[in-house]
């Protein structure tokens, strides 16, 4: 273990035979005694090594692993910050870990809301208002909170089925003014609130039974 050849075992003349119904311990001979703790890397040859030492690599840590990356030895309560290098506390809310400061997730992506795995792309079902691109993006219309872990509408827009839609204010017939012009050849609506005249018709604002009314080749012009 690490470089270090403890114990080791040879027949000649015999081969490794595995079989299914085999139990295979790594680090450990019975279920009462066993190492705890982090395996970074194992490497298993077919062959007898003339070396086993773990080469030196450069990673800016304390530890690295063979292939120069950090090793982490953060507490169970605490993050690898990458910018930083350091192990950072995670909130005291969290019983398990976490993997930033924003929430208790394990998880690497912020908005995965279930998972089976730990990697980044892996996540089975997204939070609310995300679907999964991957990694997890919010739908239109919003923008995720780390408070609440969700995407949020923007102000005027509501949930919907997993989508941002804008927020109609249904304008009551009460609320409308009307009034012929003085030649009575055109007829003036004025609404209470702004409203969104893309691919607005006539047909969309009145029911047929009132633009029978009106005679033939009649239109309808929007102000704002």
């Amino acid at each position: 273990m690490n470089g270090v050849l403890a114990n080791a075992a040879t027949l000649d003349n015999y081969y490794f035979n595995e079989n299914n119904s085999n139990t295979f311990r790594l680090g450990s001979y019975d279920s009462a005694n066993y190492y705890l703790g982090y395996v970074y890397n194992m490497k298993v040859s077919n062959y007898a090594l003339s070396n086993i030492a773990v080469p030196t690599t450069t990673c800016g840590c304390s530890a690295c692993t063979t292939s120069g990356d950090c090793l982490i030895a953060c507490n169970s309560t605490q993050y690898y910050e990458k910018s930083s290098k350091t192990c950072k506390s995670c909130n005291s809310t969290c019983l398990y870990g976490c993997a930033r400061s924003d929430d208790c997730s394990l998880h690497q992506d912020q908005m995965c809301g279930t998972f089976s795995v730990l990697q980044s792309r892996s996540c089975l079902t997204c939070l609310d208002n995300a679907y999964n691109a991957p990694p997890c993006t919010c739908v239109g219309n919003s923008t995720y909170s780390a408070t609440s872990r969700i995407c949020e509408c923007f102000t005027g827009y509501m949930s919907v089925n997993n989508t941002c839609i804008y927020c109609d204010r249904y304008i009551q017939a009460a609320e409308i003014k009307s009034g012929f012009s003085t030649t009575f050849v055109k007829l003036a609506f004025q609404f209470p609130v702004k409203i969104k005249i893309y691919g607005l018709t006539c047909d969309t604002i009145f029911p047929p039974e009132v633009t029978a009314k009106f005679g033939k080749g009649y239109s309808c012009n929007f102000e704002v």
